[in-house]
């Protein structure tokens, strides 16, 4: 499933959701915009994004989960970990 909209409200619900789904949010790039609801990120296997840093500034998706307390910046994996083994993204179906 991917998305890229600027919707202020999350556009995907977790809900809808089965294992092993794969999300690519591209979208909501500002910090109180979300396509992601908290049950899609509670659902989360694994939150890979582009840049750490980026996403705490701009991205709602995680910014608003972070505030609440629903997950951590540690729960964030920088897609550059993964590609170098650093660290480790899905593991088989899940």
């Amino acid at each position: 499933m991917i998305t890229a909209t600027t919707s202020r409200e999350p556009v995907i619900r977790g809900s809808w959701l089965h294992e092993g789904m794969h999300i690519a949010s591209i979208g909501a790039p500002e910090v109180n915009a979300r396509e992601l609801d908290d049950d899609t990120i509670r659902k989360a296997s694994v939150i890979a994004v582009d840049s750490r840093v980026a996403v705490m500034n701009e991205t709602g998706d995680v910014i608003i989960p972070i505030r609440s307390g629903l997950i951590h910046e540690n729960n964030l994996i920088e897609i550059g970990e993964i590609i170098s083994g650093v660290r480790q993204g899905r593991l088989g179906g899940e």
